[in-house]
């Protein structure tokens, strides 16, 4: 390698030192050691599956059991909650939010349904118990399904399974969900999907196309993607195809549509949408809207633009000023080379 490849070399590797940045991996690990499982009673619908799916009736009372298996060589605390199925803004049904966002057209509050009689239980080591869950079905019949989820995790002491981010606590924890259906008939209910709402907002730090839809109808939409069309002041904006929804009866979720390291922008919006549950059902849906100055200005100042604003005037600067120091030096370095090489 001759004088003047070898400068140009140790020149693009000081300057990639400058422009690179440490990739910073996080990795948890935890372990379960416990089980869930239903104790069937009479009114099990099926008792081929992993969890209860009841018929009742308007006023009936009875107990549920649940079984709670500590497979750990210690005695260990478990917290065990009723919470509402809702549908998850990623479109699955998730049993674990204990303050959920509930939908206007739930019947009722499942919480006032199912209740227990503990939030914590102690289990010692390799044995179980049996929880009870009381039920008391409200006076006022209803259709289709209310589903709900018996969740449980182990309270861990102070620390373990922890771990720092950025000066941030990450607790990591295993929860088991066992889900609970109740329905008073086994007629079918047709699906219904409704687009109520959409608006730009920050997702994740990102910029995002947020829409907002509901299941008003007490079944589960199954198999549901959406093909999206966003046009901005007229032009398409964004093209997505979502992957495959599951939907909660009587629940609400976001569609959200990435902007793809876009920023957030000012003007009028129209959705376009398709959705199609299976070979079945399909809905078609337009949805106008208007975002103002001021908010696409907030949507941005609570995403990554935000960061990159904030470090431009310092890091960038310095590391351009650096960056081209570095190279006028070379220049120069090379002129003299070439005029002391020169013939005399």
């Amino acid at each position: 390698m001759n004088q003047r490849k070898r400068l140009l070399f140790v020149f693009f590797t000081v300057l990639g030192m400058f422009f690179s940045f440490p990739m910073i991996s996080h990795a948890a690990d935890a372990s379960g050691d416990f089980g869930v499982k239903p104790v069937f009673p009479e009114n099990q619908l099926d008792k081929a599956i992993g969890y209860f799916d009841l018929l009742v009736t308007p006023e009936q009372e009875q107990t549920l059991e649940v079984t709670l298996t500590n497979s750990a060589d210690k005695e260990r605390v478990f917290e065990v909650s009723i919470n509402p199925a809702v549908t998850s803004d990623g479109g699955t049904i998730d049993y674990g939010q204990e303050k959920p966002r509930l939908d206007e057209s739930l019947p009722f509050d499942v919480r006032k349904v199912l209740t227990i009689e503990k939030k914590e239980y102690t289990v010692a080591a390799k044995s179980e118990i049996t929880i009870p869950i009381k039920a008391k079905i409200p006076a006022e019949a209803f259709t289709g399904r209310v589903l709900a989820g018996i969740h449980v995790t182990p309270k861990e002491e102070e620390g373990k399974n922890s771990s720092k981010k950025d000066g941030v606590q990450i607790k990591n924890r295993i929860a088991y969900n066992l889900a609970v259906v109740l329905q008073e008939s086994q007629d079918a209910v047709t699906p219904d999907l409704k687009l109520l709402s959409g608006d730009v907002v920050a997702v994740n730090a990102s910029p995002t196309v947020q829409l907002f839809f509901q299941n008003p109808k007490p079944t589960i939409i199954n198999k549901l993607i959406f093909t999206s069309k966003i046009y901005y002041e007229d032009q398409l904006y964004i093209e997505n195809t979502s992957n495959e929804f599951l939907v909660a009866p009587n629940s609400n979720f976001h569609l959200n549509l990435d902007l793809d390291g876009g920023r957030a922008k000012a003007g009028n919006y129209r959705a376009e949408i398709v959705a199609k549950s299976g070979e079945d059902y399909e809905w078609h849906f337009t949805q106008k809207f208007t975002i103002k100055e001021e908010e696409a200005k907030k949507v941005n100042e609570n995403s990554i633009f935000a960061v990159e604003e904030k470090s431009f005037p310092w890091i960038y600067i310095v590391l351009a000023v650096i960056a081209l120091l570095l190279l006028i030096i070379l220049i120069v370095y090379l002129k003299r080379r070439k005029k002391d090489e020169e013939p005399k």
